[in-house]
């Protein structure tokens, strides 16, 4: 399993957690999907830009980032 850590204010959590969580199942991925993770947990990161998470460096283990709208209307095709 993968760990999906969502990085962004707690209302956009509201808004993307049910479209995410969809999307990673399409993609035929399971993943643990939160808002809190130890940096050296985590192996991608859906951040928005004005999120706390700024400096990436503690997140050893990350294989990759997208900021959500983007990452939903790659893998979704919509916005949610």
């Amino acid at each position: 399993m993968i760990n999906v850590f969502f990085a962004a204010k707690p209302e956009r959590w509201v808004e993307y957690e049910t479209a995410l969580k969809d999307a990673l199942k399409a993609a035929g991925l399971t993943a643990n999907l939160r808002t809190d993770f130890a940096p050296e947990e985590v192996d991608y990161i859906v951040y928005a830009p004005n999120s706390a998470v700024q400096d990436f460096t503690p997140y050893t283990r990350c294989k990759d980032g997208a900021e959500p709208l983007g990452w939903c209307r790659e893998h979704v095709g919509t916005k949610p």
